[in-house]
Formats: structure tokens, C-alpha cells, sequence
């Protein structure tokens, strides 16, 4: 059988996976998922080396707490997944492409899989590393909840298109916060992505200095 991942560890699961990571979300009450779960089963066991095939059921939403951010909304909007079942591809924590074909066999999921991948599932990896950034925002008053507001404000309000399509797209992942002890109110906002998206962003946002990150990022609240 394959592996049901819950929602709330869906998240470490693709970032610290070094296999390609493919999702199937289902919910036990829809039939077609049960028509394609003994394929994906057949599809984990004999794929285990080479890509890791996990479940996730739509309804395990995690929800209830306002404060607790929804991972399940989160995936959602991420890949674009509106139906289910849904097969969603990851490779080296960044979302690739959701399976658009009817054709709902091994042997065309392997091929969109390849394809995607730009590689034979036998192959090394040729996804660029990963490395955690941090776009620090100076001199930033109030409470922790009202620092990050001021941070959201700028990315809703005040930061280009530009900027919210490279996050919006997936090829950079905000994944925590940092605040100097220091006392200066400066707070870093860490993201991950490759060192050239890291690049661009920083061209699109001069007026931000954007670092390297040696230390674990804290969620974020």
C-alpha cells in the first residue's frame, strides 16, 4: 500500500526528500481515486528507488486554527490542483507540474515524469541546489505580528508583479522568518531557492539586501 502522508508534514517531506517526490490527492469517497489507487500502488513498488510516490487525502485539511496555517490550502494553491484525483511532481523541494493527461497508465506517467524532469528516472538529478536566502527588511517597528504585517503589506501592496510571480511560481518557497537580537528591528524573511532566482530577486528589489542564511529559519507565526 502506499504511503498516506498527513498535510502537516507534506512540507518536510518534499523539502528534504532527495528523490523526486510524486503526490497523489485523494479523498476516500470519490471513485475514480479508488480506480487509480492499485496503479499508484503498483507505481511505489516498483519505482521505491527512484521516485517517492506518497497520498494525500484532500480531507485531512488540518485546519480549525485561525493562527495554524492551512498546509493543505497552501499545496493547493501552490500546484493549482482544483480536482482529485491529482498526481503533483516535486523535485528537490520546488513544485514541478500536475498530470494533465487522461492517459492514466504506468508507462504515461513515467514518460510525463521524464519529461518534466528533463531526465530518465535512472538518471542523477539535474535540479540545481537549494540554499535558504533572506530578504532583510531595516529599522521595522512594532510587535513580531506587526512587523510581519508590515512585511506582508509588501508583497500585497508595494512590491512588483514581478516579484509575487517569482514566489507565485514556486521557484522560491518562504519558509520562516529572523529577527536581529540587536534590538534594530531589522527582520529577515527566508525563502529557498536556487542561487540565480536568489539573483534575480535581488535585482527586482535593489532597495532590499539579500543574504545568505547559515542558521535554521524560525516559522513562521
Amino acid at each position: 500500500m502506499t504511503e498516506i502522508v498527513p498535510t502537516r508534514e507534506l512540507e518536510n517531506l518534499i523539502r528534504n526528500e532527495t528523490r523526486p517526490v510524486l503526490i497523489d490527492v485523494f479523498a476516500e469517497w470519490c471513485p475514480p481515486c479508488k480506480a487509480l489507487a492499485p496503479l499508484i500502488d503498483k507505481m511505489s513498488a516498483e519505482l521505491k528507488d527512484q521516485v517517492r510516490i506518497v497520498k494525500m487525502d484532500s480531507d485531512d485539511s488540518h485546519a480549525g486554527d485561525p493562527a495554524i496555517p492551512n498546509p493543505l490550502a497552501n499545496f493547493m494553491a501552490a500546484t493549482g490542483t482544483r480536482t482529485i484525483p491529482t498526481l503533483a511532481l516535486f523535485e528537490n523541494g520546488q513544485f514541478l507540474d500536475i498530470y494533465r493527461g487522461n492517459n492514466r497508465t504506468q508507462a504515461a506517467i513515467t514518460a510525463w515524469m521524464e519529461k518534466t524532469l528533463g531526465r530518465k528516472l535512472n538518471e542523477p538529478s539535474v535540479a540545481p541546489p537549494l540554499h535558504d536566502y533572506a530578504i532583510i527588511f531595516n529599522n521595522v517597528a512594532g510587535t513580531p505580528e506587526e512587523k510581519m504585517a508590515s512585511i506582508s503589506k509588501f508583497f500585497n501592496q508595494e512590491a512588483s508583479p514581478e516579484l509575487a510571480r517569482v514566489f507565485l511560481a514556486q521557484r522560491a518557497r518562504i519558509v520562516g522568518a529572523s529577527e536581529d537580537a540587536d534590538g534594530s528591528g531589522d527582520i529577515g524573511l527566508i525563502f529557498r531557492t536556487t542561487d540565480d532566482v536568489a539573483k534575480q530577486i535581488a535585482k527586482i528589489i535593489p532597495d532590499k539586501k539579500i543574504i545568505g542564511v547559515s542558521a535554521p529559519p524560525q516559522p513562521l507565526p
